[in-house]
């Protein structure tokens, strides 16, 4: 299903070139078309692709560090991806050694050198925040020799890829760091990061800025997180979400052209969340009611053209309650994350076994 979505100004005007590949988490080892994405877009059997793994807590904080089958540093994880690369056909994939260990690396000739020899990133999982915190500088936010490099070559035709917090970190401004939908809705978002987990928050400066046409957010469908995504789009005044299902990948040409396009790869779905005509109001209870909010869900083969045009009538008048009741077949599982979208109360948790194709009522 192809449909048009007005773009959101970017905030760095990336340059055009490569490709993003991003996961919404969960990312399945068996996951052959993603993977084969992600490789035949870095050179097919003469791809090398760096895999930084920051996210991860590091080594002098993991408790079996010491443990190959129970370690979960970065280190490991980078093992885990390159050695999952290579089997699915990558001539070479090395672990970029960056992490909360090794700051001082993300500004190393040394490991610069090795990035520019890549022909694609992958970025794990873990906590975006910790991405922030090696590869950016600090309050000023700007990028470390590492990052320069990846960002070169993205907009030299490389593939950067990457899942869960991999995926977030590739968002522009105001980019979430943690929340969970029923708290979202009800207190609403707050700058910053904090160690409450159920606090809405973000982070004002962003993530790396490689899509900014709309806020990122993953493990959507699992966890229940579009509820929070709306109420942060509409707190920070973006009008675009791209929620990502686990174990599916956005994969994004042309980033941060007039041409930019999307399409769907993998076992679930990305909704695109349309809140140009969103509207929050809190009540007399203090609960917060939404209307206005459409949603557009794409699943595998789907190539959604992004356009600065408007959105087709079809859908614009697609509320996210149909659309939930389309796309599965069935009223919405209880949750205790509702959205109120106009007159429907429609749940934000686990959506279930996906159809093949995203049924418009």
């Amino acid at each position: 299903m192809a449909a048009a979505l007005t773009a959101v100004p970017a905030v760095a005007a990336p340059a055009a070139g490569g490709a993003l590949v991003l996961v919404g988490g969960a990312l399945a080892a068996d996951n052959d078309q993603v993977y084969d994405e992600i490789i035949g877009r870095a050179g097919g059997p003469r791809a090398r692709i760096g895999v930084i793994t920051a996210a991860s807590i590091p080594a002098s904080q993991d408790p079996d560090a010491a443990d190959p089958e129970k370690c979960s540093n970065p280190e490991c994880h980078g093992a885990y991806y390159s050695g999952l690369l290579e089997r699915h056909g990558a001539a070479d994939a090395q672990w970029i050694p960056v992490d909360l260990d090794h700051i001082a690396d993300a500004d190393s000739d040394a490991v610069v050198a090795q990035v520019e020899s890549m022909t694609g990133f992958f970025f794990g999982g873990g906590d975006q925040f910790r991405y922030v915190t090696t590869l950016l500088h600090g309050e000023q936010h700007t990028d470390s020799k590492v990052l320069a490099a990846i960002r070169a070559k993205l907009a030299a035709g490389a593939v950067v890829s990457g899942t869960s917090a991999g995926a977030q970190i590739a968002a522009g401004r105001d980019m979430v760091t943690g929340g969970e939908s029923y708290e979202g809705l009800r207190d609403g978002s707050a700058p910053g990061y904090f160690d409450e987990p159920t606090t809405l928050d973000y982070l004002p400066e962003g993530g790396f800025g490689s899509l900014s046409s709309g806020l990122i957010d993953t493990h959507t469908g699992t966890n229940g997180c579009e509820g929070r995504a709306i109420r942060l789009a509409s707190d920070t005044r973006h009008d675009r979400v791209y929620a990502l299902d686990e174990d599916t990948a956005l994969v994004v040409d042309q980033v941060g052209s007039d041409r930019e396009s999307v399409r769907v790869l993998g076992a679930n779905g990305v909704a695109v969340l349309d809140l140009r005509q969103f509207r929050a109001r809190t009540t007399a209870r203090a609960r917060r009611d939404h209307a206005g909010a459409h949603r557009g869900g794409h699943h595998v083969g789907d190539r959604p053209a992004l356009h600065r045009h408007g959105v087709p009538a079809r859908l614009q008048g697609l509320d996210l309650g149909r659309a939930y009741r389309a796309e599965h077949h069935r009223p919405a599982p209880r949750h205790r994350a509702v959205l109120r979208v106009g007159p429907v109360a429609v749940a934000s948790g686990p959506a279930g076994p996906a159809p093949t194709r995203w049924l418009i009522p």
